[in-house]
């Protein structure tokens, strides 16, 4: 329990506002955000999560069971980036840990069917 609520609540309430806050940004007039406000993450619970981590492109907080965040590095049109992200059968984009690790455990959980989604009132 985290202060008296599931934590499988509080990883689904907090993925949700997430989306939430990526979708609202996602609708202003030049659709971008900082990495300072991705850090600054959201809250839920009196908890902060951040977006994004410091140094990882893989983003899990402590304590989730499954990735929240994922992010990759822009490469000019053109040039070859430091490594293939394109989608395939067996994960969402190539590089990214699917071993039976447990950050290939936690991505996987964030694969379609693998996930709850919680449901707004």
């Amino acid at each position: 329990m985290i202060g008296g609520v599931d934590p499988r609540s509080v990883e689904e309430q907090t993925r949700t506002a997430a989306m939430e806050w990526l979708a609202a940004r996602s609708r202003t007039p030049d659709a971008t955000f900082t990495r300072a406000e991705l850090m600054a993450g959201v809250s839920e619970h009196g908890r902060r999560v951040a977006l994004m981590d410091l140094q990882r492109g893989i983003r899990k907080p402590a304590g989730f069971a499954a990735t929240l965040a994922i992010t990759t590095t822009y490469t000019p049109p053109g040039q070859r980036p430091p490594y293939e992200d394109e989608e395939g059968p067996d994960a969402p984009a190539a590089g990214l840990p699917t071993g039976p690790g447990p950050a290939g455990a936690a991505l996987r959980r964030v694969l379609p069917g693998q996930l709850s989604r919680p449901q707004r009132g």
